[in-house]
């Protein structure tokens, strides 16, 4: 479900708060856009490193998603384009900026082993002095959430390509770890107990609370309609392991729902009705 101010609602501060995040984005892509093809030196510390634009792009994308599968940064970065993913990432690795892991999935149409890259703490250090972020991730998750974490990549890309096709520009992705932080913070302000006030928060953020807590997708996108209005909507990565009430759950919080795992997930409840896009 998209969310946003429709045209004539809302008032002119609440549509320029909400663009604020997004005109930040713009410009650190514009940043990183701005920086060499050729390969220069930064420093960080007592260590240097050697990078070009590419390279710093794919830095950035990796601390924003936290995990990538390789097959998927060489599909939607680097336009297929093999060899200069290989050049780059073997650049990235011999600095130690990134790291790899084999992921085993245990059931679906893909049972092969899946490469999967992320950045180190010497790499989000360096992303803060180069291109400030607001917190890039410099650990992997569990090894058991790995493998969804890194479907939620794809699943953005998905739904990017329908934004732009309408007129969206300026995406920002949300994790869900993103938008649990900022939501803790404004909860620790308050206090947990104050319902009411939780209710505002949740309004605010835009989230529905079901049996009294607030129900999170793994991925928001917040972007600007081909009109200048500030929107979003919500991702959610389904997987075999998800029971048909969690599904239906996540439905009837109006998030569009995606699966990885090549099937549609079945309701056996004729009330429970949901739609599943296979990515």
């Amino acid at each position: 479900m998209s969310r946003g101010l429709d045209r004539d609602s809302g008032s002119l501060r609440d549509r320029e708060l909400r663009r604020r995040p997004l005109l930040r984005e713009r410009e650190l892509r514009q940043q990183v856009e701005r920086l060499p093809q050729q390969r220069e030196l930064y420093r960080d510390r007592d260590r240097h490193y050697e990078l070009r634009r590419s390279e710093v792009a794919a830095l950035r994308e990796l601390a924003t998603f936290r995990v990538i599968p390789g097959k998927d940064m060489q599909a939607f970065q680097y336009g297929n384009d093999r060899n200069r993913m290989q050049q780059d990432f073997r650049n990235l690795a011999e600095q130690k900026l990134i790291k790899s892991q084999i992921v085993y999935p245990r059931r679906g149409r893909e049972n092969r082993p899946v490469q999967v890259f992320s950045i180190t703490r010497d790499a989000a250090r360096l992303l803060d002095r180069v291109v400030p972020m607001d917190r890039p991730y410099a650990h992997v998750v569990k090894q058991r959430e790995l493998l969804h974490d890194a479907g939620v990549y794809r699943m953005y890309q998905a739904k990017l390509g329908d934004i732009l096709r309408q007129g969206g520009r300026d995406p920002r992705p949300v994790l869900d770890h993103d938008l649990k932080r900022s939501i803790n913070a404004r909860l620790a302000q308050i206090g947990r107990k104050d319902s009411r006030q939780k209710e505002e928060i949740a309004e605010a953020y835009g989230l529905p609370i079901m049996n009294h807590r607030m129900v999170l997708p793994d991925l928001r996108i917040e972007y600007e309609d081909r009109y200048g209005d500030p929107r979003s909507i919500d991702l959610e990565l389904v997987t075999q392991h998800y029971r048909a009430r969690h599904i239906a759950q996540k439905s009837q919080a109006g998030f569009t729902l995606y699966s990885a795992d090549g099937g549609k997930a079945h309701s056996r409840h004729p009330e429970i009705l949901y739609e599943v896009f296979s990515l």
